[in-house]
Order: structure tokens, then C-alpha cells, then sequence
């Protein structure tokens, strides 16, 4: 009876656990109006070097592998930097706001295993415009994108877009795994120590 019930709590910790996210790597974007380009800034937050990969939905390359980032360190890429579909002045060359973005990564230097979500000028983790493709800035804004108003005025120029997580256990979760352990740990302590008939 008290090791079903030890083994119910260690499931439930086990299976049942809310998770949370822990940031491991995070990509800023602005437009930079002097080199008329845009600027990815990636961030490692973790504690281990990390394999960085960015893939995009435009170009006829759409993923692109960047050196290596080491822990708690950032590395910034302009567009001219990176071949593909990370074309160089994209305002100018007709790269829409609507185009996505997405940021891999592979801890201590792995195989790609975690991404952030897509994101765009227009829908990112800021939850608003971030328009750093630079269409509003160039004027382009009617055809390419939903930006309005004036460039760095109605919209932002730069922001934290994407973030790449690594899911947690809650510290509540980790309690209850803690008692289920304890639980089956006495279970089978007081198991051993009986007789033997």
C-alpha cells in the first residue's frame, strides 16, 4: 500500500509536473539607419557553449550555421554577414515585414535541438512592431509592411524579438518529486530491513 502510494506521488511529480522556461539564448533585432541594414544580436544565457543556427522562410538558403557562441557571451551579426536569405539592405530589396525569422540552438556545442518561435517585424516577443527589416524607415511601409507613421516613432527600431527556452520543473514540482523520492526510498528501505520467512 505505501509503496503504490509512493510511486503515485513520484508520477504524478514525474508525469503531472507544470514546467517552466529557463532563457538559454536570445536574439535582439534593430535597423541600424546608417548602414541601412539589419542587425541580429544573439545572446547565450546559459552556462555552456552553444551551436547558434538562424533560419529564415525568404531566400534560397533559409538556414544559416553561425560560429559557435560561448556561455554568458553575445555575438552580433549584421545582414551583410550572413549569406542566403538574410539579404543585405532588405528594405531596399523588397524583403516584406511579414518575412519570419527563427533562432536555433544546440547546448555544449550539440546537435540543434531547441528554437524560438518564428518571428517577424510584426509579430514577435515583444508583442508589437519592431521594424527591423527598416521598410517604414525607407518608406516602403504601403507596399511591404503594416507599419504607419514615422520611422522610430510609431514603431520601435529595436527590441528583444525571440528567445530560445529550455523547459523546467516548477520549484513546487521539484517538491513534490522530492517526497515521492523520499516516499519509495522508505518503502524500500523498510522493505530490505524486514525478515525474511
Amino acid at each position: 500500500m505505501t509503496r503504490s502510494i509512493a510511486g503515485a506521488v513520484l508520477a504524478s511529480a514525474l508525469l503531472g509536473a507544470p514546467l517552466a522556461r529557463a532563457d538559454v539564448a536570445q536574439l535582439s533585432a534593430t535597423f541600424d539607419s546608417t548602414l541601412q541594414n539589419t542587425v541580429f544580436t544573439v545572446t547565450n544565457d546559459s552556462t555552456v557553449s552553444e551551436a547558434v543556427r538562424l533560419v529564415t522562410s525568404l531566400g534560397p538558403t533559409t538556414t544559416v550555421n553561425l560560429p559557435n557562441l560561448l556561455a554568458d557571451s553575445s555575438e552580433t551579426y549584421t545582414f551583410s554577414q550572413i549569406s542566403g536569405g538574410f539579404e543585405n539592405d532588405p528594405a531596399s530589396a523588397g524583403i516584406p515585414d511579414t518575412t519570419t525569422y527563427q533562432l536555433q540552438v544546440g547546448l555544449n556545442n550539440g546537435p540543434i535541438t531547441l528554437s524560438s518561435a518564428a518571428f517577424s517585424p510584426i509579430s514577435n516577443l515583444t508583442g508589437g512592431d519592431v521594424d527591423f527589416l527598416g521598410n517604414n524607415c525607407n518608406g516602403f511601409a504601403g507596399g511591404l509592411g503594416t507599419f504607419g507613421g514615422t520611422c522610430g516613432v510609431t514603431d520601435a527600431l529595436a527590441g528583444v524579438v525571440a528567445s530560445v527556452s529550455l523547459p523546467v520543473p516548477e520549484p513546487r514540482s521539484l517538491t513534490v518529486l522530492a517526497s515521492g523520492l523520499a516516499a519509495l526510498g522508505l518503502t524500500m528501505g523498510r522493505r530490505r530491513s524486514s525478515p525474511r520467512g
